[in-house]
């Protein structure tokens, strides 16, 4: 009466007269509504799920071990190339590449008997078109029921795009590699050219002028030498570069007999764009105390420190020299040495100290 429709079910039954003739018939209508919603929601959920398996290249399966065949979705028989033939575990694991076909076993019988998860990839050969393809298959084990149930997912597109990837990355590295062995050559032959003017001039200051040259042109090429050596080129150990650094400038300055060097440096793993600036400082530094503070004496102590707290990195500097004068503390008259060190100081986005405590000390705090 209200136009709703209602899906119908309908019986008949003759009914028979004592000579077996029909003199009518019993009709029963019943009400399925309910029950056609349901059997008509389940399609359309297997119809969604069969377009969603296909979308993602997943299908599903599972093996009854009492009987050992395999129940596969219409999308796993696609991902295998199989028809719609019955199909038992063993004919499924054939289908594996020799090489993986133990893996496969072993994940299998680990998860039944031990619980262990079951999340392995493998390749197959799939017979419908001879192609060898990437599967990635999970699941579990219903100890109930005595059977496995699990999904399997065609990752070859991925897999491919992975080693692609792969491939231009060793490409990328290679080249930087490159370009990294031949910026540190260039800066040799500076230093080369640098060391024979400073072995020919004429004037002791212009000598020494040179080997501060040559120092800081040295502490970049001693990161670059780090750099050759260590994987991905983008970070280095400061520690092994400011102890090779710190030798390097010991170097070039010239041992002193009664001069020691002491070096207490917390490994801290730093970016190759914070590690040059911290070695240009440490350089300049360096230079200062071998410069300035043991001058008019024969025996001296320098120590340099590397700490790292909750918050930054704090290098130290600190010698038992005469001491900074104090315009300098105050950077009324501030050398290029102490002036280079404040601007990268800057460029490390930390802050740059120095006083006279018996000596000088020298600190710079950064973040890593």
């Amino acid at each position: 009466r209200d136009g709703t429709k209602y899906q119908i079910a309908d019986s008949a039954a003759p009914i028979r007269d004592d000579k077996g003739q029909t003199t009518g018939v019993v009709l029963v209508f019943r009400d399925v509504t309910e029950e056609y919603r349901i059997a008509q929601a389940l399609s359309d959920s297997e119809h969604d799920m069969a377009r969603a398996q296909a979308l993602g290249k997943l299908g599903s399966w599972r093996i009854d071990l009492n009987t050992g065949v395999v129940i596969a979705s219409d999308q796993a028989r696609k991902i295998y190339g199989v028809g719609g033939e019955e199909l038992t575990m063993e004919q499924a694991v054939s289908l594996s590449l020799p090489e993986y076909r133990s893996t496969v076993y072993t994940a299998f019988t680990a998860l039944v008997e031990d619980g262990v998860p079951y999340d392995i990839e493998f390749r197959i050969r799939r017979p419908s078109d001879n192609s060898v393809r990437c599967i990635h298959s999970v699941a579990e084990y219903d100890a109930k029921r005595h059977r496995v149930v699990g999904t399997l997912q065609d990752i070859t597109d991925r897999k491919m795009a992975e080693e692609e990837i792969r491939r231009r990355l060793s490409e990328k590295e290679a080249l930087l590699k490159e370009v990294h062995h031949r910026i540190r050559n260039n800066m040799a032959q500076v230093e080369s050219l640098l060391s024979i003017q400073a072995d020919s001039a004429g004037s002791a200051d212009v000598a020494y002028a040179l080997n501060e040259a040559i120092s800081r042109v040295r502490s970049i090429r001693s990161l670059y030498d780090k750099l050759l050596i260590e994987p991905g080129y983008k970070e280095v150990s400061l520690k092994d570069y400011l102890e090779s650094l710190i030798d390097s400038v010991v170097d070039v300055l010239g041992e002193r007999p009664g001069l020691t060097v002491e070096k207490r440096i917390t490994d801290v793993t730093i970016g190759t764009k914070k590690a040059i600036p911290v070695g240009i400082i440490i350089n300049e530094l360096l230079t200062n105390v071998f410069k300035y503070a043991f001058a008019g004496r024969d025996n001296g102590h320098i120590l340099i420190t590397v700490d790292r707290n909750e918050t930054c990195t704090v290098l130290t500097v600190r010698d038992n020299g005469v001491g900074i004068d104090h315009s300098d503390v105050e950077n009324t008259s501030p050398g290029f040495g102490l002036s280079l060190v404040k601007m990268l100081a800057e460029q490390l986005e930390g802050t740059f100290t120095i006083e006279d405590r018996n000596g000088t000390e020298s600190v710079l705090q950064f973040e890593v």
